[in-house]
Parts: C-alpha cells; structure tokens; sequence
C-alpha cells in the first residue's frame, strides 16, 4: 500500500489545486533592447507576498520573461505551499536542496528506481549540442537552497551563465533560467523505511525499527511502496473546484525526484508529480522510457524558505517536461538577449538535455492542445497554442517540431508584460488557404494591426530563427546587435500580417500583438541606468501580477479582462516596456 497525501493549503477548507506560476512571464529581468538586469543592481522585495493568488496572465500573450535566467523565479513567491508534502520523511531525508556542485557527476540516488526520458524530437539531432567541458563560473556560498527564498537566491546565486561562445556568428554568453534544467534520469520515491531517518534504510534488509526498506525491488516483500500525494484538479479551467461537475476530480499523483541545475555551478533535486489516476495519465513509451512533451510528469516541486511560516516549504507548478535546454544568448558588449535551444549541454561529468516548462505564463502553454476542456479552434488560447512537437498536422505526416521552435523563440524573444499576441501559422490570408480549425489562421479578430515578429523554426547553430517587422530595424538596436533580417507583412482583408509559407520572404509562423496594443517611441538608455530601471520594473510588475484576474475570451474579444475591483491594476497591467524603453508608456 503506497502512502497517500492530500494536497491541502494553508488555511484552506479545500484540496489545494496546486498553484501554477501564473506570474512567471511576467516578473523576469528585461529584454530584448531593455537588456537584462544585473544582479547586482537586485534588492531583494519582500520575500513572501501572503498566499497570493497566482494570476492568471495571460499565457497566449507575449511570456518573454517566462525564460528569463535572471529573475523569472520570484513569481514562486505567490504560490501556495503544499504542506502536506513537507511532512513526508522520504523527501526530507534526501536533502533535496543541497546545493551540488554541477560539475561532478550525479545519478539517482537508488539505480532501481531510476527511469531515463526519451527525446520525442527528431530534430533534436539536428541541434547542435554545446559541450563546455569544464569551463569554471562564478559560484555562490549558499548551501542549502530551502534556507532561501526564491528572491533571495537570485540575488545570492548568480544565473548559470556560459560562455564567451560563438553563438549566430557573434560572440556571446549563454545563460539558462534558474531551476528548470534537468538531465534525462528520474527516480521514484519511496515511502520512508521508518518514522525517523534511519542510517540501515535502503540496506535491502527490513531492520528492527522499520517497517519496509527502499533497498528491496518495488513488488519484493518489504519492499517500501511508491510515494504519492492526491491533488483536487480544477481541470475544466473554471478557477473552482468543482467535482459535482463531472469534470474536476481528485488526481493521485506519484512522486520522482530527478537532478537539475540550480543557479551557478549548483544544482539540487527538485521533485516531479506523475499521474496515476485521472484523465491525464500517460503511459511510458514502448522503449520502457518516460516520454516528453507528455503528461507524464504533470509538476514540479522546489522546495524554499517561507518567511511567513518560518520554514521551508514545497511549492509546485504545472506544466511537461520538454526536450532540450532553453535560455538566452547575450551578445558580448550589450545587454540583447536572444533564444537558443541546445540538444543537451555538458558540462563536467553530466549531460543537461531536459528542462521543465510551466503551463501558466511560460511554455508549456505551446505544447498543450486544450485549455480544461475547450481544444484549440483557429487560434490560440490562452494556455493551449497546439503545436505540441509529438503531433502532425492535420492531414499530413509533417510533424509540428519547427512550428514548436518557432512558438520557442517569438514566446521569449521580446520585451514585454501583460500583451495580448495572436500566434498563426496558417496562411489563409496571404496564401488562400482555407481557415483551418486544426491550424493557427491569420486574421484573428482584435489582432490585425500590428505584425511583431516571426520565425521559420529552423536554427542557426542553437539560435532559433527570429525575424522582425520593419520598426525594429528602424527604431531598435536590439535587432542590429544581431544582425535580425526584417521581413515585410502584407495586407490582406483589413489585416497586416506576416506572409505563411517556405520562401526566403515567408515564415513558418508569425505574431501580431492585439490591436490595442501602443506603439513605443525607441529609447536606448545608458547601460548602468538601464540595469536600475530593470531591477525596479521587475517588482513593479510583480505588484501587478499579484492583483491581476486575466482572463482570455474564444475568438473575438480583448485577451486581456480584470475584475472591476482591480481598476488600477487594469491600467497598468495593459501598458507595456517596448524593447529600447525602460518605463512603462501610457496607453494609446
């Protein structure tokens, strides 16, 4: 019998619907012609916002922070704990958070219960993998990482930052998002041999003092069972649980630990939440291995210091894990960033070819085919752009692998908050297909104004192909810095969009933003300068986030909705940093 947990917030009646990193995308350090922050420039905000809410910013608009390796994990902050795991001896005595040196060599910590994920892109092989030997980066004195808040370790634990590399021809540094990072090998937990930590556990022995042992195969007799915790699922999206509605269930989850980089030359074991009951349980792929871009793995789970409570606790948001590693390209001599994606990264004694990403302002929003239980039809939703690299298109054998890099780069590549983007890569408009419900078609009411950037899915080296409308090589350095080509939109039916198609002058996929969105005039300021309004922008928007109830409605419509009782919020979540502006600009 496997030990069994509910999932229950603080101060909660309820199973706690674990929090998702609503605010994720929206409280990263700056980019594109803004630069990144510095850390050093970082005080630390007030670590723990009460059990804030997590909002829910809208995931089909422009999640350029989602990635951000600088300051994308205070977002943490505004989620609930989920005490009841804090009480599970089995993932207390594993020491989760101790800070390893990235370095050495890590493997799972018992080899039977160890599990390797399997890379579902063939483009993958593709990709250039980046091998950086032994190359030494600044480090940090921190230890235990769950003496920390998320806050607090960015500004104490510097992002793991490689390089100078040659990256599209120039020379630049690579830096990877905090936390997110992972090798292939997962491990199942298991239920503790005894109520306190025993030095005989995993001997393969049941000792006097224990009632089962992790050292015995899974199915042995004195075998310690699986761990899992039960988690209420709100999964029709109606922000309730509500299980009398035929939809929302409570899901039992197993719990695995797997291996990821920290910040720095660190790296911990975060935990990762596997469905084993509900809608969403996934299967391991005919190889015996985890599959990516699944369900497979529904959360993952760091554990951090709440100064409210007074005593680390686990946090955990929703999301796949994905192949490959994600982060930024800073060119040398400026603050532009640029998104690239690795095949793996080694460095030292490990092999970096997973990293985790989360559904509610991040990336997993790409992957996902439905938000709760309405699919994707024409256009994207908020949490649900269907162009999972594991599916084809409609009607053909062509698999959305490039359309899946191509969502990658135009998600991270900019500067912006709370901005509603309509992705499509179906030319309907200015090819004469067809409107295609299985597609993402141009055109989409509120969204025909402004064409912002666009991608042929394709990589250069491990940049991912990234053009840019006219303004941006009129007005902004950022595109220059890498020499960005521009590409011409088209106007077609009362609409200005990027032309769909496989010609030089064509992309596979392109963004416009919503039609309310203001135009910016271009304002490069000094870099010192620039690090300071970064760093204070940063909390502005987390204070925004924290309040804000977006929300996304089907088709026409603005994607951006507050509560009336949010009006400030209203004003200023709608306002955006253009990429060569530190300050937000009034609305148009």
């Amino acid at each position: 019998m496997s030990m069994r947990q509910t999932v229950r917030g603080a101060g909660s009646r309820r199973g706690l619907r674990v929090a998702r990193l609503g605010a994720l995308a929206v409280l990263g350090a700056l980019l594109g012609c803004e630069g990144l922050a510095d850390d050093s420039a970082l005080t630390p905000p007030p670590a723990v916002r009460g059990q804030a809410a997590s909002s829910n910013a809208m995931n089909a608009m422009n999640a350029m922070n989602a990635m951000n390796a600088m300051n994308a994990m205070n977002a943490m902050n505004a989620m609930n704990a989920m005490n009841a795991m804090n009480a599970m001896n089995a993932m207390n005595a594993m020491n989760a958070m101790n800070a390893m040196n990235a370095m050495n060599a890590m493997n799972a910590m018992n080899a039977m219960n160890a599990m390797n994920a399997m890379n579902a892109m063939n483009a993958m092989n593709a990709m250039n993998a980046l091998n950086v030997g032994d190359l030494r980066i600044p480090s940090t004195t921190l230890t235990d990482l769950a003496k920390y808040t998320f806050s607090q370790t960015e500004v104490l634990c510097p992002a793991t930052r490689l390089g100078p590399l040659t990256v599209a021809g120039k020379t630049a540094n690579v830096v990877l998002p905090r936390w997110l990072v992972l090798k292939s090998q997962f491990e199942r937990v298991r239920v503790s041999c005894a109520n306190t930590v025993l030095a005989s556990c995993g001997n393969g022995v049941v000792n006097s003092g224990e009632s089962c042992d992790t050292g015995i195969a899974l199915g042995q007799p004195g075998a310690c069972a699986t761990l899992t915790v039960a988690i209420d699922e709100d999964l029709d999206a109606s922000g309730a649980f509500n299980p009398a509605g035929g939809v929302d269930q409570t899901v039992s989850y197993e719990v695995f630990s797997g291996i990821a980089l920290a910040c720095a030359d660190k790296a911990y074991r975060p935990f990762l939440l596997h469905p084993v009951s509900g809608p969403e349980v996934q299967t391991l792929d005919g190889n015996g291995k985890i599959p990516t871009f699944t369900t497979y793995f529904r959360y993952l789970c760091i554990q951090s210091w709440d100064e409210a409570q007074g005593k680390a606790v686990y946090r955990c948001g929703k999301g796949r894990v994905a192949d490959g590693v994600s982060g930024y390209a800073i060119k040398d001599g400026t603050n532009s960033p640029r998104p690239v994606y690795l095949s793996s990264l080694t460095w030292g004694g490990n092999v970096w070819d997973k990293h985790f990403q989360f559904l509610q302002s991040h990336l997993a929003s790409i992957v996902e085919s439905k938000q709760g239980t309405a699919p994707v039809a024409g256009y994207a939703l908020d949490y649900a752009w269907n162009l999972n690299p594991r599916d084809v298109h409609a009607g053909t054998t062509t698999k959305k692998e490039a359309d899946y890099l191509a969502a990658v780069a135009l998600k991270t590549a900019t500067s912006r908050s709370g901005v509603a983007v309509s992705p499509y890569n179906r030319a309907n408009l200015t090819g004469g297909q067809s409107f295609s419900a299985n597609e993402l078609n141009q055109g989409e009411p509120g969204y025909k104004t402004y064409p912002d950037l666009a991608s042929k899915g394709t990589l250069d080296g491990i940049a991912i192909d990234l053009r840019v409308a006219p303004w941006y090589t009129q007005n902004c350095p950022w595109a220059a810095d890498w020499g960005l080509p521009e590409l011409t939109p088209q106007s077609v039916a009362g609409a200005s969009v990027f032309p769909i198609g496989s010609a030089a002058n064509q992309a596979l996929l392109g963004l416009n933003l919503g039609d309310t969105t203001p135009a910016a005039a271009p304002v490069t300021p000094p870099v010192s300068r620039a690090r300071a309004a970064a760093s204070a922008a940063s909390r502005w928007d987390m204070s925004i986030a924290a309040r804000s109830r977006a929300t996304r409605r089907s088709g026409a419509g603005a994607r951006t909705a507050l509560d009336s009782s949010d009006a400030a919020p209203s004003m200023a979540v709608r306002r955006w940093r253009s990429r060569c502006s530190k300050a937000p600009v009034a609305q148009r």
